[in-house]
């Protein structure tokens, strides 16, 4: 038997976390994520144009433009 909650977190736990570490969570979200989503695009347009719409490129493309606009619909 084990015991519960299966889950502990200390009480005041957010307490730990400094203002730091929420601003660089926020720029990871907000920033490094969708640039590396529309470098991803970019790359994919960039060898779609040589392929002539090959498809495993065009999902990179797509699959870029969802990570890059994710924070946006956030």
């Amino acid at each position: 038997m084990t015991r519960w909650p299966a889950i502990n977190t200390p009480v005041g736990g957010q307490r730990h976390m400094t203002g730091g570490i929420y601003a660089g969570l926020l720029a990871l979200m907000l920033i490094v994520v969708p640039a590396i989503g529309f470098l991803l695009a970019l790359a994919a347009s960039m060898f779609a144009d040589n392929l002539k719409g090959n498809g495993p490129i065009s999902l990179l493309y797509m699959i870029g433009l969802f990570v890059g606009f994710s924070p946006v619909f956030s």
